[in-house]
């Protein structure tokens, strides 16, 4: 996994002490560190993690601590940033109080889509940018039929784009932790600018591990009209884009050799009939 900085040059420049690695993955490394007297996360990119979350960096510095977590410092490929605290949203998932976690969700959008894009340091994403694979992607003939119209749906849905926020692009239910004073932040964000109807689709694709909430008609349903209600967006948008959010996820996992996309299917079914 090749990174532009190494964890000894970053520590001597930050005067940081590593303390332990929280975890590896083919796009990261993320460790604790003591810097001065408080605990730090400092998060290194590899290469395939960088391309993917490139735009993470400029939409955190905009946000700057609003709903997310505040940036200590940081160089190409390395983020330092505030420790944020277990457990995440998946307690509310595990103790059967969803409601509560689609509470803090959507007071956490409130905050990071009210910054203006003014404040991004580097262009991000757009996405359209994002939905357009999709329109090019050929599945099995037993899917053609969904996937077309989930084409459509994406054709509609970019060129009838209108207000445009910094989005999260990647918002769900272990993307979000605490600070000690106990205010939810998220983190880990892919960084677009967008729709903010968009924001939604990776939440209903969530809880992953608790299908008898993600994959419940009657509670996928009663989410969106939840977060359109609450956060003032279009039902309609909302449901279009997790519909299209679905296939697009299904698509990133067939690309990247994973056989395991029954779940965003089997959303993507229960969508098809709302949309």
């Amino acid at each position: 996994m090749r990174k532009l900085c190494d964890i000894d040059s970053l520590a001597s420049k930050w005067s940081l002490k590593i303390t332990k690695r929280i975890t590896q993955t083919p796009t990261c490394e993320v460790f604790e560190v003591e810097g001065g007297s408080e605990l730090l996360v400092l998060k290194l990119y590899s290469d395939l993690g960088w391309e993917d979350e490139k735009g993470s960096i400029s939409v955190l510095n905009a946000w700057n601590g609003n709903g997310a977590v505040k940036v200590v410092d940081h160089l190409e490929k390395a983020l330092l940033m505030e420790k944020l605290e277990e457990p995440n949203l998946y307690s509310f998932s595990a103790s059967r109080q969803e409601s509560q976690a689609s509470e803090i969700f959507c007071g956490i959008i409130e905050k990071i889509h009210s910054v203006d894009l003014g404040l991004l340091s580097e262009p991000v994403r757009s996405t359209n940018e994002i939905i357009k694979p999709l329109l090019q992607f050929d599945v099995a003939e037993q899917l053609q039929p969904m996937f077309e119209k989930a084409k459509r749906i994406a054709e509609e849905l970019i060129s009838s784009s209108g207000e445009m926020v910094i989005l999260h692009g990647d918002l769900h239910h272990e993307n979000v932790l605490r600070r000690s004073n106990g205010e939810y932040v998220c983190f880990d964000p892919k960084g677009y600018i967008g729709d903010p109807a968009y924001e939604i689709a990776t939440i209903l694709k969530n809880p992953w591990h608790y299908p008898e909430i993600s994959e419940s008609e009657e509670m996928c349903l009663e989410r969106a009209e939840y977060f359109a209600k609450t956060l003032d967006f279009d039902l309609g948008r909302v449901l279009k884009f997790a519909f299209v959010h679905m296939g697009l996820s299904v698509i990133w996992s067939y690309s990247d050799g994973f056989e395991k996309y029954q779940h965003q299917l089997a959303i993507m079914k229960i969508l098809e009939a709302h949309v």
